[in-house]
């Protein structure tokens, strides 16, 4: 058991922008902007650290890269790449060999106009936090996923302002005293560019039960990621692009050997089992947060409630794999080859039928 104060900066803490699948593992409390409940918006809580860097600050929130709209069609999903993630060293070969294809293709749909990303999707830094819903506290925490452009840089902003006075803010989740937020997506067609709604309300402030910031009750956001194997990203890549492409852009992947790809037993896309889609993220527009008012000193932690909180356990094993793989005897057997359970009609298709269907479908 431990409570840690969150702190104003922290090694990871790096949100700056130059910097549908599944992201969080099973087992885990998600916050989901999609539940009927916060359809219309919620408040909630961030809450406080779960753990000190190697200099001793308060870490409350992880920065993570996410890979999205992977895929064609309805087969586009997200996921969150690894350092020797396949699908970047496919990307950066390909920008450099074929830069025609790496092009987003605008396509009109029901008159309106849609940005389409390249089958490889795109990158786009996301932040986790532990929160908790202002109301059902006894709930405990869940993670939430947030863009770090607009939605994440408003709350590393709001923590690092001063106010009326020239003083620095408390921080929004100290549990002395914390300050809720509301956030809300509003529905498509109500606001061009950016749907993110975020208010912060500076003249409301409470504070939190123990367990809300204690260590045992806080999910370790290093450890709520999930991971695909190099295997399946490798398999969908290759029924998405055409075999020539494909070849050319994984030579030199560990992974990769042509003859292990070629006649694989493809399925239809229908026949694989749904992943669930996490809510896209849009990014633009500047933060816009309530006038700073005079706080209040900060009130006295109220009495723990009847009800027990959930402690925070990521249940589900880790498919991350080791970036290093343990040393071994040089061999000289061919990489063990992978079976694929995706199709594609236009894989097998040159790469001039795949730039005539791209622009069949231009503006």
């Amino acid at each position: 058991m431990a409570i840690i104060q969150a702190s104003r900066e922290f090694e990871g803490g790096d949100i700056s922008a130059n910097a549908y699948g599944r992201i969080i593992k099973e087992g885990v409390r998600q916050i989901s902007f999609r539940d009927d409940k916060n359809r219309n918006g919620n408040y909630f809580f961030i809450l406080p650290a779960y753990k000190v860097d190697n200099r001793g600050a308060g870490v409350w929130y992880r920065v993570i890269s996410v890979r999205r709209e992977f895929g064609i069609d309805k087969g586009r999903e997200s996921y969150v790449p690894r350092n020797d993630d396949p699908i970047n060293f496919f990307e950066n070969k390909c920008r450099m060999f074929y830069p025609d294809f790496c092009v987003p293709q605008i396509v009109k749909n029901n008159g309106e106009e849609r940005k389409i990303q390249p089958a490889f999707g795109k990158i786009s830094k996301q932040l986790l936090y532990n929160a908790a819903y202002v109301n059902e506290l006894q709930l405990g925490a869940h993670v939430i996923m947030l863009p770090a452009h607009y939605i994440g840089q408003s709350i590393e902003s709001w923590c690092k302002s001063t106010d009326a006075r020239g003083q620095l803010r408390p921080m929004l989740n100290d549990s002395t005293g914390a300050t809720p937020i509301k956030l809300q997506i509003r529905p498509q067609g109500s606001v061009s560019g950016n749907p993110w709604l975020i208010e912060i309300d500076p003249s409301q402030r409470f504070p939190l039960p123990e367990q809300l910031a204690d260590t045992d009750y806080l999910y370790n956001l290093d450890d709520v990621v999930h991971h695909y194997e190099d295997e399946y990203l490798i398999n969908k890549l290759k029924s998405i692009v055409p075999n020539d492409i494909f070849e050319k852009c994984m030579t030199g992947h560990p992974l990769f050997v042509k003859s292990a790809y070629r006649g694989a037993d493809l399925k239809p896309l229908a026949e694989q089992e749904a992943q669930p889609v996490q809510d896209e993220i849009p990014m633009t527009y500047a933060p816009a947060v309530k006038a700073a008012v005079a706080i209040l000193t900060p009130p006295v932690r109220s009495a723990a409630p009847a009800f027990e909180f959930p402690k925070a356990n990521v249940q589900a094993p880790s498919m991350h794999i080791p970036a290093t793989a343990p040393a071994q005897a040089e061999t000289s057997e061919a990489p063990k080859a992978v079976t694929s359970s995706f199709y594609n009609p236009a894989a097998a298709k040159s790469m001039e039928s795949v730039k005539a269907y791209l622009n069949a479908r231009k503006v």
